[in-house]
């Protein structure tokens, strides 16, 4: 006898009616059996097994019904199936995945959300590989979230796979950087390291990390590690020769920059060349040899940066010169150089064959890493002047590698110069542990020469700095202070005044005489010197963290704060400046809370005070050089950049004796 399917459902339509459940069910099953892919009868049958409370049969044929739905692609009408699964279950999950996946399919990204943050909270302690899947499709709906990536690493750690966490550590960390997020850089940094410790290229990226935030002492151990391996590098030295310079070590930060820029050149980079030996100089080399090349290495290194395109001879010439060669920069600027250049290629005429579309050609070409092509454009190009030829000709030898052909002199770096300047022992000694913490070192006084000279007089600063000396060792505290006081008036970078002001202030907080419990003048300092390491020298003016707010007043907040920095005492400064009732105060606010690692209150703190201020009005021109270090700290070096410029126009801004020196910080940074 056929089956009929039409009478057999029928027959359990009649048997509902009279409240015979268990008798309809068995009809219900027959038909499902008959036909198992019929998802209206499983869904009846689902439904009849919810009436008589049997949810783990309910369970079962929901399930069936969402995988054939999704298998073929009916999500949305999944999602009604999915969510009696988990009214039944409602931490399993399977369900809530499934729900999650449909509610993307489906258009609905902040529901899918929902249900994957369940899946997560449900798996990570049990399941934590699990959790990562569903972790990463989170990822996926909202990539910009960046507390979802750091989550994902602590996952891969949890679930033992530490090579992908630690590979994720440092992607957070390159992140991290471009973000401006400098702390979290070198924290995620230092978390991939306790995962694997066989990349020494890390242990750099963690010293540099350190150094940017002007931390040498925790960078040093990184250096040290990276240097057992890449001891050849001009990265590692160069690491080294900031640690140094921050820890106002100068004679072993000169023999490491001279060592930077042996190694530089072996590895073929010009441009960080050139930046090593002036930092060399700066740091106290005297060889005429060094000093000359040194010279001849920063016009090289204009050379390589040198762009034929941004030459006055190479500008467009003409209304139809402008409109293409703007057109194809343009593609360039914005990732489309194929496009460009085959918009400049195909120009016919005179219009393809003139100066300035073949000169950006050429350029748009090389950015695109075919330097072949580009050195054939480039041959083709006749300069209109001597000077555009030479210009060229340069160019092509950059291109090339041929830099001999720039017509530099001699090798001065291959003497014996360098030779056993800084070896192996040498850096063993200068990165053993117990030296991290140690008091700066202090470059040794050469032996003047034995000739007869007259003494010269001492100066009324240096018989102010005897008396201040006298009081302080009789015991009079408060008369030194004001002795070292009226010294800074005179000259608010006199080293005498700095060390003896630390020395006396220092004493009332309790620090013996062996300075064990002082606080170093340039330790954790709101200089740049210590936050980018790159100062030089730190005996000048330029390289002091004091400066002549106040300086005018010795009774002056502004003048006590300024004492406080520079010996340390950063929340003194800040108890000092109390509520700042002008902007000289705000800014002495603003440096206290820097001081104290808090930059971005140091922003808040300033930034609405100079909105409102007027540029006549005392500390405008201080504010915006101190303003744009704060941003510069952030990693906002465009705003900082463009502070110093209004800083510049303002007699009060370039005259700040920090001015120098932050716009050298800023300048590294860029060039970083």
């Amino acid at each position: 006898m056929a089956f009929d399917k039409d009478q057999i459902e029928q027959e359990a339509m009649k048997l509902l009616s009279k409240g015979q459940t268990d008798k309809a069910l068995v009809k219900y099953q027959e038909l499902l059996r008959h036909d198992p892919r019929d998802r209206r009868i499983r869904q009846r049958l689902a439904e009849l097994y919810l009436k008589v409370g049997r949810q783990v049969e309910a369970e079962k044929h929901f399930r069936e019904i969402v995988k054939h739905m999704m298998g073929s692609g009916q999500e949305k009408g999944a999602i009604s199936v999915l969510k009696q699964v988990v009214r039944l279950k409602k931490d399993d999950p399977e369900a809530l995945e499934q729900l999650g996946d449909c509610y993307v399919a489906s258009g609905f990204p902040k529901d899918a959300r929902k249900s994957y943050e369940k899946v997560v909270e449900l798996t990570s302690r049990v399941y934590p590989d699990r959790a990562v899947e569903t972790l990463r499709k989170i990822i996926q709906l909202v990539p910009g979230e960046f507390p979802l990536r750091i989550r994902l690493a602590e996952l891969l750690e949890a679930a033992n796979w530490s090579e992908k966490a630690f590979h994720e550590w440092c992607s957070l960390a390159k992140e991290a950087r471009r973000m401006g997020r400098m702390d979290d850089r070198a924290r995620f940094l230092e978390v991939a390291l306790r995962l694997r410790t066989d990349f020494p290229a890390t242990y750099l990226d963690a010293a540099e990390a350190r150094l940017d935030l002007g931390d040498p002492k925790r960078a040093l151990p990184h250096i040290q590690q990276g240097y057992k391996e890449l001891k050849k590098s001009s990265r590692t030295m160069s690491l080294m020769a900031r640690a140094f310079e921050d820890l106002a070590q100068t004679n072993d930060a000169r023999k490491a920059w001279l060592k930077t820029a042996q190694l530089s050149e072996t590895e073929g980079d010009m441009l960080a060349r050139a930046h090593a030996l002036t930092r060399a100089v700066e740091c106290g080399e005297k060889s005429e040899e060094i000093v000359a090349e040194m010279g001849e290495a920063a016009r090289v290194a204009t050379i390589i940066q040198t762009r034929l395109h941004v030459q006055p001879w190479a500008q467009p010439d003409g209304e139809d010169q402008v409109r293409l060669v703007v057109k194809a920069q343009t593609l360039s600027k914005y990732g489309l150089g194929e496009r460009a250049t085959e918009l400049l290629s195909k120009t016919e005429g005179d219009l393809g064959s003139a100066v300035t579309v073949r000169i950006a050609l050429a350029e748009i070409t090389a950015d695109l890493g075919d330097k072949d092509q580009a050195i054939k454009v480039l041959k083709k190009v006749s300069g209109p002047t001597s000077e555009a030829s030479k210009a060229i000709a340069n160019r092509i030898a950059v291109l090339t590698g041929d830099l001999e052909a720039l017509d530099q002199p001699g090798d001065l770096l291959e003497n014996d110069l360098l030779e056993g300047e800084l070896d192996d022992e040498l850096i063993e000694d200068e990165l053993d542990g117990d030296m991290l913490d140690e008091e700066p070192i202090e470059e040794p006084v050469e032996e003047p020469v034995d000739e007869a000279v007259d003494e010269p007089e001492p100066s009324p600063a240096d018989a102010l700095i005897a008396k201040g000396k006298e009081l302080l060792e009789g015991g009079d505290k408060s008369g030194a202070i004001e002795v070292y006081r009226e010294v800074l008036e005179m000259d608010p970078a006199h080293e005498g005044a700095v060390e003896g002001l630390r020395l006396a202030l220092g004493s009332d907080h309790g620090a013996d005489e062996a300075g064990e419990n002082s606080t170093s003048l340039f330790d954790d300092g709101p200089d740049f010197g210590n936050i980018f390491g790159d100062d030089g020298d730190r005996g000048g003016a330029s390289g002091s963290s004091f400066t002549s707010v106040g300086a005018g007043s010795a009774e002056g907040s502004c003048f006590d704060a300024e004492a406080w920095l520079i010996v340390g005492r950063f929340e003194d400064a800040m108890r000092v400046v109390g509520q700042p009732v002008n902007l000289r105060e705000t800014v002495m606010a603003a440096r206290a809370a820097a001081a104290l690692g808090d930059v971005q209150e140091a922003i808040r703190i300033l930034r609405p005070a100079m909105d409102d201020a007027d540029e006549d009005e005392p500390g405008f021109g201080l504010g915006l050089v101190w303003l744009a270090s704060f941003h510069a700290r952030s990693g906002k070096k465009r705003a900082a950049r463009r502070l110093m410029a209004e800083a510049a126009e303002l007699e009060e801004g370039e005259h700040t004796p920090s001015f120098r020196l932050i716009a050298r910080a800023i300048e590294l940074l860029g060039a970083g």
